[in-house]
């Protein structure tokens, strides 16, 4: 299992222990998955799969001892890199805490093998090259196919039938600057 703690928390270690054994008794794999303890609801620091985090006694409650609860959360397809959290389980006692983690790592292993790729979102990519003229000192290209608006030089016009006094339209190099070189562009197609 792995998991990320509070640093110097024993509290937080007790936690990790229970549950590590919950888990070796009913040979659950958590294989891909971390988990992350909290004492602190709402901060959700860890950069975990799964994260467990104590909720703090209200104030009225302080002088009584008081049994924690705890929120389960996960990120979206379990993902940290998503920050997008989702909350599993609130105010839940410890000893559920297992089964819930449990359920929530038979999830995990369900969606893995469920990612599927629409019809419509199957795309077939084509490279061609294109013919154009490039500024060195911008790297402003101009295309034949497309002209130049900012200079009112009309689609279709030939870079040789451009005026003598044409100039790049972002650095004002002159037209005997530009270089002919080509460009790969890459077609989409939905299939």
């Amino acid at each position: 299992m792995n998991r990320h703690l509070p640093v110097d928390d024993a509290e937080a270690l007790e936690l990790k222990k229970f549950l590590v054994r919950s888990f070796d008794q009913n040979d659950i794999s958590t294989y891909g998955l971390t988990f992350g303890i909290s004492n602190e609801a709402g901060k959700r620091s860890h950069f975990s799969s799964v994260i467990v985090e104590k909720n703090q006694a209200p104030e009225i409650v302080k002088e009584f001892a008081v049994r924690p609860t705890y929120n389960v959360l996960y990120f979206e397809k379990f993902d940290p890199n998503t920050n997008n959290y989702i909350s599993y389980a609130q105010d839940v006692d410890k000893i559920e805490l297992p089964g819930l983690l449990m359920e929530l790592s038979k999830k995990y292993f369900e969606q893995l093998g469920t990612t599927k790729i629409k019809e419509t979102e199957v795309s077939e990519k084509a490279m061609s090259l294109s013919e154009v003229y490039q500024c060195p000192s911008c790297m402003t290209v101009y295309d034949e196919s497309l002209g130049d608006s900012k200079n009112a030089i009309d689609s279709g016009t030939k870079f040789q039938k451009l005026p003598e006094e044409y100039v790049c339209s972002v650095c004002g190099s002159s037209k005997d600057a530009f270089i002919k070189t080509e460009l790969k562009i890459e077609q989409v197609k939905n299939a």
